[in-house]
């Protein structure tokens, strides 16, 4: 009856959202920041023209009063540039009044994908209205380099939303580029990460959560219960991309495929309960970082952002770095990460053998994000999802994975053991090997989802 439960929760959450984008997806509707019909997508932003145009960027800020956006032409960023889980727009304006020389010239117009298999994950997993959030609530109080939010706006009844974000300036790389990689480059990736991570390390997340943030999600969201089902389904799509570059999937992964899959949740479970939970950006690839001239590094795209552990992060980030360079500089940049949280007052009394246990068994999830994407392989991403995949297989070799990963069946990871000596002796264990009533491994029914490169 548990497992009867929880996949009734899953597919309620899934028909529930099919039916809001089935009835109410094309309608306008009043967004709660700013109460103003906003446009739902490109079209409808090019025919409202510059008077609602004009009021939306007085709404956020941008201009104030007594300025008016006089002409405005719209174009597609191109599918070079085009965001998988959003529509984009260009949208490049003049002005007339007191801010015209200051109002922005160039501004990214972002809209809930027009797909509909795309858009069912997004809403189900409420990911464009929690980067709404993100930026109207929480972006003002992090010193990050990220883009400006001039207007965003998400509308309950429909679940539509729209972001005009400034048009940042800067190197792109792109991820499945193996060009050379400066250390300095990911040094200021590194200090950036840090500057997410600290802050929240220090507020005992989750039971500290603030308030104001408890819209973030976790990472032990339930909903995420059936993706072990989900992988297995997809597993043979994966081993035949892994085939057809002549590049096989080791043994120990071959032979353990269902246990890491059925324990990937587990693993998330008892991140939730760990003091290593922050606020995470959630998608560190590489195409959503952005370089600048002075060297510093700034960061797009904040739909997945969660409280997870600050090492799986670290794990994202170095499987969509090139080869070479994370086996040259990987061990320095995690030292760097770990130091830089501990210099700013954040776990300080953690080890970095901890930090390193966490990062490995982290691998993991990075696993299991390449197997959904292959999912939904076409010839545009063929090569990025393999190259995703070939480097987390190389980390998984180099760290000894199944052996970390054993040692989390047997509950003896230090972070295990942490939580333990912390825990009253009558309250639950974390390990998989108590033998109390375990959950119900995630049921293996199909659903539609996308791809989360």
């Amino acid at each position: 009856s548990l497992s009867w439960t929880k996949m009734c929760d899953f597919y309620c959450a899934l028909v529930s959202t099919v039916c809001k984008i089935a009835c109410h997806a094309k309608k306008r509707g009043r967004g709660l920041m700013y109460d103003i019909k906003f446009p739902i997508n490109a079209d409808q932003l090019l025919e409202d023209g510059t008077e609602r145009l004009t009021e939306l960027l007085r709404a956020g800020g941008a201009i104030g009063e007594n300025t008016y956006v006089t002409s405005m032409d719209l174009a597609s960023l191109g599918d070079e540039n085009s965001a998988l889980l959003s529509e984009l727009a260009v949208l490049t304006l003049e002005y007339k009044g007191d801010d015209a020389d200051s109002a922005p010239k160039k501004v990214v117009a972002k809209f809930c994908p027009s797909e509909f298999e795309t858009r069912i994950t997004m809403d189900m997993f409420d990911l464009q209205k929690n980067e709404v959030y993100f930026y109207n609530s929480l972006a003002p109080k992090l010193n990050l380099k990220m883009p400006q939010c001039f207007f965003a706006d998400y509308c309950a009844k429909t679940g539509n939303v729209l972001l005009m974000l400034e048009m940042v300036q800067g190197d792109f790389p792109k991820m499945v580029s193996e060009d050379e990689f400066p250390l300095e480059r990911g040094q200021a990736m590194i200090d950036l990460l840090i500057d997410v991570h600290a802050p929240y390390l220090k507020m005992n997340i989750p039971e500290g959560t603030p308030s104001d943030l408890k819209w973030i999600p976790r990472v032990d969201n339930k909903l995420l219960k059936q993706v072990g089902g989900l992988c297995k389904k997809d597993w043979r799509k994966y081993d035949d991309l892994m085939k057809k570059t002549n590049d096989p999937i080791p043994d120990f992964i071959a032979n353990n495929k269902d246990l890491y899959m059925d324990t990937s949740y587990k693993i998330q479970q008892s991140w939730a309960r760990s003091e290593w939970m922050t606020l995470t950006h959630g998608d560190c690839k590489r195409d959503n970082w952005y370089f600048q001239d002075d060297g510093s590094a700034g960061l797009l795209d904040w739909q997945l952002l969660s409280w997870s552990v600050s090492p799986a992060e670290m794990s994202y980030v170095f499987i969509n770095l090139p080869i070479e360079f994370t086996k040259e500089h990987e061990t320095t940049l995690l030292r760097r990460h770990f130091d830089g949280l501990q210099s700013q007052g954040a776990v300080s009394h953690l080890t970095f053998d901890e930090y390193m246990e966490l990062y490995i068994i982290s691998l993991l999830g990075c696993l299991v994000k390449g197997v959904l994407s292959c999912a939904n392989l076409t010839d545009d991403n063929e090569k990025e999802v393999y190259v995703m995949n070939q480097r987390c297989i190389i980390l998984m070799q180099k760290h000894n994975f199944h052996e970390c990963f054993e040692k989390f069946q047997r509950g003896e990871l230090k972070y295990q053991q942490s939580q333990k000596s912390a825990r009253k002796p009558a309250s639950r264990a974390t390990t998989t090997t108590q033998p109390k009533k375990e959950e119900a491994k995630p049921q293996q029914h199909s659903v539609t989802r996308v791809s989360i490169l």
